[in-house]
């Protein structure tokens, strides 16, 4: 599929990607006016993030771009870290005979786990429940 790079913007976390949750930084790209009116949004809505952590990623990216050799920079490995996790678990879960839907344009991916029976589904709790099977689902997880 061909994308426009005037109607698509990439929003990162620093929180998810380097595993330092709570942080609530992050950093955003794309066209000008996207980035404009993402900008407006962001002042009303963005607050309780330290000064000091925003600067820790800036400094991290900055250094990123200047210092390091694309081939060897950490976000391009990290790329490929995913990319390699998210096709072993698409494969595990192919395997297990759960459907895999994956999302384009990312590292994330949705299973029908619907046609499988698991032990946990067969506990009292679980069978007392009012909660949707996913939701369900997901506490076991």
């Amino acid at each position: 599929a061909v994308v426009s790079t005037q109607s698509t913007g990439t929003i990162c976390s620093a929180g998810k990607m380097f595993g330092v949750t709570g942080w609530r930084v992050g950093w955003a790209y794309g066209a000008a006016p996207l980035i404009e009116k993402l900008y407006r949004v962001c002042t009303v809505d963005t607050f309780g993030c330290p000064t000091i952590l925003q600067e820790a990623v800036a400094g991290m990216l900055q250094r990123e771009r200047i210092c390091t050799n694309p081939d060897n920079s950490f976000l391009v490995q990290f790329s490929g870290i995913l990319s390699c996790n998210l096709a072993k678990l698409t494969a595990a879960f192919q395997a297990a005979n759960m459907p895999v839907l994956r999302a384009d344009g990312g590292f994330f991916l949705s299973v029908d786990f619907t046609q499988r029976k698991f032990v946990f589904q067969e506990c009292s709790e679980y069978l007392a429940s009012t909660e949707t099977e996913d939701v369900k689902m997901a506490k076991w997880i």
